[in-house]
């Protein structure tokens, strides 16, 4: 019998010569009843198979459509769709349908079994697709990466429409707080590398062809800066309204006719040279002789004066005005000039004996003497180890150094080790999964990794997911929260809440709240050992 004539759902089994079915691992479907389409439907392995990983829960619907229209072109029966929806799935979700009653072996309710397999993804319900925690997290995730260029931007914006317009939609969120929260993730705008004068790509307003044109033309000059002005200097008012630059460069033409540049037209024409226009302030070379203009009355005689180089007295600075007379000087109060007179004639009479206050008026460089000897100054204070010794032999100073090194030096008899590895208790979760967990106080939660929540098959909330941050300072979203996570440790039952993180080096991390709650006291012994004492809550 050809496989075309078979009436299964299931691929054909082969047929040995003496017409016993040949052994397959495919399994057991129900038998097909072909009343349309002629053939069998398509293996899993046929490119016109429908396929789902199971990596993108958002294109189950997708999936489940296109075996439907299999299912309508070869006129399958509600079992056999069953039966053919977890074919074409993969392994482990195939597994997880199967456990259901809906789509377990035998089923026959199609729409039923459909709908409990969409139940078992919370993100596709079209009532609950979204939540506020999505839109954070996504909004988290690019202020963090950052925007670098205009398609990063664009799927910042794809991906930011397809979660606030559901929740607009849903009144979660006004337009005004969906507004905000788009500005949040966007950290920098990308870069325009549109020329600003022209508009056009490739080039800036600095090389830009149209702006070389429009200064030919007499509509506008550079400055000194290398700025695109008007050829009075000024810049477009900001009244004149145009897209782009150069539009308003046309517009104030345009409203003030009259006022362009006519440096260029002045000076060239058709590749012939025009001369300048002399004014006063040109010399005149040498061998020029100024033309006689008739005058009503005989010149008078010019002495010339002697030819000045200034370039040899280019260096000399400028005369300066005489400094001013200082209007204050410095006095003190001990200084009497009189004083002064008088011990100037006694000195020039005969010997003399001074007093201090004498002595310090007439001579300020004793006085500064007297200041420097009676100031208190800042001085190191002397070494208050010292250590005296009487050396047999004469050391010199390496041998003092050495001795000194040997007095400080400090053995102990026992020393802390470089490194020692972490400890970790054996916890049993949900009856079911002894897990190694590691205490640490310096978390302030707990954590359980991926594939030890899908070992346990609880219920995640992903509306409760946060933002962690890591040892590196970085920052990483977690998948969810588990709610009252039941764990045994020695006899001792603990309902925990905990994060799920999709990749982390531990099964499952004890943070404070653990410490907290069993009143947890720790001891550490020299060898690296650890106890640790709980207390029930209970």
């Amino acid at each position: 019998m050809s496989s075309q004539n078979n009436p299964s759902g299931s691929p054909a089994a082969a047929s040995t010569p003496s017409g016993q079915p040949a052994t397959t691992n495919v399994p057991n479907a129900p038998p097909v009843t072909i009343r349309g389409q002629t053939g069998l439907p398509p293996r899993r392995t046929s490119r016109d198979a429908p396929r789902y990983d199971g990596t993108n829960v958002q294109d189950l619907p997708r999936f489940l459509e296109e075996v439907e229209m299999i299912g309508d072109e070869f006129q399958l029966s509600d079992q056999q769709l069953i039966w053919r929806v977890k074919y074409y799935a993969n392994q482990s979700d195939s597994e997880i349908w199967a456990s259901i009653p809906e789509a377990a072996d035998g089923a026959s309710d199609w729409q039923a079994a459909r709908a409990a397999i969409l139940g078992l993804y919370p993100s596709l319900d079209r009532d609950r697709r979204y939540a506020k925690n999505d839109l954070r997290i996504l909004v988290q995730q690019w202020a963090v990466t950052g925007i670098q260029n205009r398609e990063e931007f664009a799927e910042y914006q794809r991906e930011f429409q397809k979660i606030a317009s559901f929740l607009v939609s849903k009144k979660e969120i006004t337009e005004e707080d969906r507004n905000e929260a788009f500005l949040d993730g966007i950290t920098g705008l990308p870069r325009n590398t549109n020329c600003s004068f022209c508009g056009e790509d490739g080039h800036f307003i600095r090389s830009c062809p149209k702006v070389n044109e429009f200064i030919r033309d007499g509509k506008c000059i550079r400055n000194t800066s290398g700025k695109v002005v008007l050829p009075d200097g000024s810049f477009v008012p900001s009244t004149i309204q145009g897209r782009l630059l150069m539009d308003r460069f046309d517009q104030y033409h345009a409203t003030n006719p009259g006022k362009r540049a006519q440096v260029s037209r002045d000076l060239k024409f058709d590749g012939v040279e025009v001369p300048r226009r002399g004014t006063t302030s040109i010399p005149k070379k040498k061998d020029e002789e100024p033309k006689p203009e008739p005058k009503p009355a005989p010149p008078a005689e010019v002495s010339q004066a002697p030819k000045h180089d200034g370039s040899k007295h280019a260096d000399k600075p400028a005369a300066r005005p005489p400094p001013e007379p200082h209007q204050y000087r410095n006095l003190s109060p001990i200084e009497d000039p009189v004083i002064v007179q008088q011990m100037v004639s006694r000195v020039l009479d005969s010997s003399i004996s001074l007093t201090l206050k004498e002595l310090l008026s007439i001579a300020p460089d004793v006085r500064k003497q007297v200041k420097e000897l009676s100031s208190a100054r800042r001085v190191p204070n002397a070494a208050t180890h010292l250590v005296s010794t009487e050396p047999s032999e004469p050391t010199t100073s390496e041998d003092a150094i050495v001795a000194q090194v040997s007095q400080h030096a400090w053995s102990p008899e026992s020393v802390a080790e470089q490194a020692m590895p972490l400890r970790t208790v054996k916890a049993i979760f949900e009856d079911t999964e002894e897990i190694h967990c590691i205490l640490d106080q310096g978390a302030t939660l707990c954590i359980i990794r991926e594939d030890v929540w899908k070992r346990l098959g609880i219920h995640l909330r992903s509306d409760l997911a946060i933002m962690l941050e890591t040892a590196d300072s970085g920052q990483a979203p977690t998948l969810g929260a588990v709610e009252n996570v039941k764990i045994n440790i020695a006899g001792v039952d603990i309902a925990l809440q905990a994060q799920v993180v999709r990749q982390a080096p531990f099964e499952a991390l004890l943070g404070r709240p653990f410490f907290a709650i069993t009143e947890c006291e720790t001891k550490d012994f020299i060898n690296g050992d650890q106890s640790i004492t709980l207390s029930d809550p209970s």
